[in-house]
């Protein structure tokens, strides 16, 4: 087995912010997961894709070529990053393990423009035939109305199984979570 992480896509403000780091290089979740992972001898992935602010679906999609996804990978999207790797899995027709979208975004409910050519116009739910083991969805009651929407109609459209955490995870950012550590998504990749 081995995980492929995509994130999400930060505002160009946020970005050209002095204090601002990738997930990979900040003490974030992804950067928690993917050590625990790796101390448990599972390749971990997570490339840092072009132009977040302003993602256009080609560029990802060239980053994840590069990476070994197959039937024993288990991809991991975060908001803008899981509306991507849905798409992706349906038109690559790529088989995967496991899928879990980690408050994703959805084709229809963008809530900036800029994402409109990453998200693609429609839902892709053919991708439930590729996933061999699960697919799971997270949320939180304090996540935003647009992504707990996309939760609702990811687990109609998919059959996938959503997971609702309470008050204090937000958008699953270090701000709205207060740590880096993220124990119960660390047990949905291994389970």
């Amino acid at each position: 087995m081995n995980v492929v992480m995509v994130h999400g896509s930060p505002t160009e403000k946020r970005v050209k912010e002095p204090d601002y780091k990738s997930n990979e290089e900040s003490k974030h979740w992804q950067g928690w997961l993917k050590r625990n992972l790796e101390e448990k001898g599972i390749k971990c992935y997570s490339e840092r894709m072009p132009t977040p602010w302003a993602p256009k679906y080609s560029g990802w999609k060239s980053v994840i070529d590069r990476l070994p996804v197959n039937e024993d990978t288990v991809l991991v999207g975060n908001s803008a990053g899981g509306a991507f790797l849905v798409r992706y899995i349906d038109e690559e027709n790529k088989k995967v393990k496991k899928l879990i979208l980690v408050s994703p975004g959805k084709a229809g409910w963008q809530s900036r423009k800029s994402l409109d050519d990453l998200y693609g116009d429609k839902t892709h739910e053919n991708i439930k035939d590729l996933v061999k083991d699960q697919i799971i969805i997270i949320t939180a009651e304090d996540d935003s109305e647009s992504h707990i929407k996309s939760a609702h109609e990811y687990e109609k459209e998919l059959n996938a199984k959503v997971i609702m955490f309470g008050k204090g995870y937000g958008h699953f950012t270090l701000e709205d979570m207060g740590t880096e550590e993220f124990p119960e998504l660390l047990e949905e990749v291994l389970n």
